[in-house]
């Protein structure tokens, strides 16, 4: 029993390129703001903001794919929306962690420099 699709052909193909492409994006540029601003302990806002964009699409992006399989939506509704939710909101909320833990060994290391030059 196949509910009626909530969108065309073309918009599914849309809506799974899209999520797509916004997940490399997205991962691309967290990459590189970890590896050059973390370390110098820099850019703070920016990557948690990153860091919680993707969580919010993610959730999102989760939440109605779910419904869509669970309200009878065909395969290619609801597939994309979480193929695509899935690693991002995984990895999102992973590297929260990570990247607090980086910003306060960063923040220690400074303090204990501070101290050794006074």
């Amino acid at each position: 029993m196949t509910a009626e699709p909530w969108f065309d052909l073309n918009t599914q193909i849309w809506l799974g390129s899209g999520l797509g492409g916004f997940g490399g994006l997205w991962g691309s540029a967290l990459g590189v703001m970890g590896g050059l601003l973390i370390p110098k302990g820099k850019g703070k806002s920016l990557v948690f903001g990153l860091l919680f964009l993707g969580l919010a699409v993610g959730v999102g992006s989760l939440a109605t794919g779910l419904v869509a399989l669970l309200s009878g939506q065909p395969y290619a509704v609801w597939y994309p929306l979480l193929l695509g939710s899935v690693p991002l909101t995984l990895l999102s909320s992973i590297f929260v962690f990570v990247a607090r833990h980086r910003y306060r060994q960063v923040e220690l290391r400074k303090m204990q420099a501070e101290e050794m030059t006074s």
